[in-house]
């Protein structure tokens, strides 16, 4: 039987969500990469999913409001 590493997935996704967490709260990316490990590339890559992810939200609260 082959021994694999046991939640090589779930310690990533984790430390995605850990990513996300510190750029909503106003952590630089340096920062980030400092607590969290990971290279300066896929916090970029995260922060840069995440910030989309908020303007998509903020953009349909601005058109709701708009809209009444």
């Amino acid at each position: 039987m082959e021994n694999k590493p046991c939640c090589t997935a779930g310690v990533h996704g984790l430390r995605g969500t850990r990513v996300v967490e510190l750029r909503q709260r106003g952590a630089t990316t340096t920062q980030i990469q400092d607590q969290v490990g990971m290279s300066l590339p896929m916090i970029e890559r995260y922060c840069r999913f995440a910030d989309k992810k908020a303007n998509g939200k903020a953009a349909v609260i601005a058109l709701r409001r708009s809209a009444t």
